[in-house]
């Protein structure tokens, strides 16, 4: 494992997760409260199951 790759590959990561955030945020915050506070909660190796709930609630309202 290369622990500057990771860095970078979380850092990405996390701006898509933060991204979506914002942009559910703005288009329902029904939606996005409940998945705010899952990832507020979140482990780190959680963050991609979020991702992938994140892109799915994101898909639905567009």
């Amino acid at each position: 494992m290369n622990p500057a790759s990771d860095k970078v590959n979380n850092d990405k990561l996390f701006n898509k997760v933060n991204y979506l955030l914002t942009q559910l945020r703005l288009k329902n915050k029904g939606v996005w409260e409940p998945l705010k506070r899952e990832y507020d909660a979140a482990d780190l190796d959680q963050v991609p199951a979020i991702y992938e709930k994140l892109v799915k609630a994101y898909q639905e309202l567009n």
